[in-house]
């Protein structure tokens, strides 16, 4: 991926983002999506997109089981999370 000129300064930052591995447990879920949820307002479908998550955490799941949705989830929100409109903000 090509990390744009005016984002050269946040380099660090974007690689750290772009080496995340897929959560393991329900506590490092619950980080991802916090921080995914900090810029909720610049990620449209937001809920849309973070819905495998949020049906992973809910009390009635008995087992965590990673699934294909939160796979897409998980690298379509940390794709947008590199991208230029997030990170004014970071």
């Amino acid at each position: 991926m090509a990390l744009h000129e005016p984002f050269g300064h946040l380099q660090h930052k974007l690689w750290a983002k772009l080496d995340w591995e897929p959560p393991k447990s329900v506590r490092a879920l619950r980080s991802f999506l916090g921080l995914a949820s900090y810029y909720h307002k610049f990620i449209k479908n937001f809920v849309k997109i973070a819905a495998p998550f949020t049906n992973l955490l809910k009390k009635s799941t008995v087992t965590y089981e990673w699934e294909g949705a939160c796979d897409k989830a998980f690298e379509t929100l940390k794709g947008i999370l590199v991208k230029a409109p997030v990170l004014k903000f970071t």
